[in-house]
């Protein structure tokens, strides 16, 4: 029996020096699978952080932005229950720290939301029956 240079290709080889070398392969295979492995579960950690902290600010932003328009709107009922006690824009401002520019937005439009809409004259209510 000729012997090869090349045991893979020798028909005659050691079948157990092949197994074992084939097993010692597919170890290192799976120990380099296993480094991705690990390195991808510690990315997956690091975007679900990061994922989690963008929800959180989220949440806290919302929060905050409906907080911040309840307390304007506490502040601009305040200012208006001020001009209805009569009180001048200009010592509203100063007593409030406002500018005056906003005493009178506030009190515009207070005036508008109060004011009674006045009936379309060519619109009879009885006809609508």
């Amino acid at each position: 029996m000729a012997r090869y240079a090349d045991k893979t290709h020798d028909p005659t080889g050691d079948a157990m020096a092949t197994t074992r070398k084939l097993q010692e392969t597919r170890n290192r295979a799976a120990e380099r699978k296993a480094v991705l492995d690990a390195r991808r579960a510690e990315h997956d950690k690091l975007v679900l952080a990061a994922t989690a902290r963008h929800i959180e600010a989220t949440d806290a932003k919302e929060a905050a932005q409906a907080a911040a328009l309840t307390a304007q709107h506490d502040s601009d009922a305040a200012l208006v229950e001020l001009l209805e006690l009569g009180l001048p824009n200009t010592e509203i401002a100063q007593l409030c720290d406002v500018d005056v520019a906003h005493v009178r937005t506030i009190k515009r439009q207070h005036h508008t939301a109060t004011r009674p809409s006045t009936p379309d004259p060519g619109h009879n209510e009885e006809s609508t029956n």
